[in-house]
């Protein structure tokens, strides 16, 4: 139901992918960012071009693979979240077993085939509960196969996946505690990881690319700094100066992981609530109330 999560979507599953890999033990073969080179010589074919190596595909024949033989024709029928984790399931066990899981998560006929029952189900069941059901399902299928050497990081993925997607249908919001200073701007926990994931998804295939980390190396890395980024944010977001210039970096950036600003109703704290970017939450008033509107999801989207 949300076409725009493609990209989102994309970023994360490239993430667990990684980069180049020939492992002669992975019946997958020679890959390149997910993609087999059997999967891209069968791609390019079909586009009348001559087959070449995966390593040296280009991103956009890539993201075209991945959007045309992934993502389409299911995922835009689901709700966000969702759409991501079913997604993921079709590139790491294929569009068929990916059906079979949702399907028993959502408890009806597994026969490996999308039509109006299943998106019928997927319509009615509620995105988080959808998403925690699938991830068991997966999970009991990848404990099924009996492969030691590759569950543990299917495993991970999974939970991966799961936590990324509970955190698309629930964006973090920030909550006064204590009450908020004028102009001041909070990040908890949930804001950190998902600015960590943001960085690792956009700079992460660079990295591991150029052989300066692997994707277990820098999700290790990220959940340390995403333990540090509260702590920093604390810090240096209790002074309106710099609340200026984080806004005004936001507003630059209307893409960015952080959700929700906390003003009080004062002339500074309107200033800084209209140059936030129109995805943002502005809420204004006590603490309490603040705190009140922001866990109802009701706060003023400018």
């Amino acid at each position: 139901m949300v076409a725009a999560n493609f990209p989102a979507s994309l970023a994360l599953v490239l993430q667990s992918e990684g980069g180049n890999d020939d492992d002669p033990q992975d019946h997958g073969g020679r890959t390149s960012r997910g993609i087999t080179q059997r999967e891209y010589d069968a791609w390019r074919t079909g586009q009348g071009l001559p087959t070449q190596d995966v390593w040296t595909a280009s991103q956009d024949d890539i993201e075209t693979i991945y959007h045309d033989n992934y993502w389409e024709p299911y995922c835009d029928e689901m709700p966000i979240g969702l759409d991501y984790v079913y997604f993921n399931n079709c590139v790491l066990a294929g569009p068929r077993r990916a059906t079979i899981l949702l399907q028993q998560a959502l408890g009806v006929t597994a026969d490996g085939t999308v039509g109006p029952i299943t998106l019928a189900a997927v319509a009615s069941r509620d995105p988080a509960s959808a998403i925690r059901a699938y991830s068991a399902a997966a999970t009991a299928w990848y404990h099924s196969l009996n492969q030691p050497r590759f569950t543990k990081g299917w495993l991970n993925r999974v939970a991966f996946v799961e936590n990324n997607a509970l955190s698309m249908v629930s964006p973090a919001l920030a909550f006064a505690s204590p009450p908020a200073k004028k102009g001041m701007i909070t990040m908890n926990a949930q804001q950190s990881q998902a600015l960590v994931r943001w960085l690792i998804a956009t700079f992460g295939p660079i990295v591991i690319a150029h052989g300066y980390a692997t994707s277990s190396q820098l999700e290790m890395w990220g959940g340390a700094l995403a333990s540090l980024i509260p702590l920093v944010w604390g810090i240096f977001a209790h002074t309106d100066t710099n609340a200026v210039a984080v806004v005004d970096q936001l507003a630059k950036n209307p893409d960015s992981p952080v959700q929700a600003i906390i003003v009080n109703n004062t002339p500074a704290g309107h200033d800084l609530a209209m140059k936030m970017p129109g995805n943002t939450t502005v809420v204004d008033g006590s603490a309490e109330e603040q705190i009140r509107v922001l866990r109802s999801g009701a706060g003023k989207t400018r």
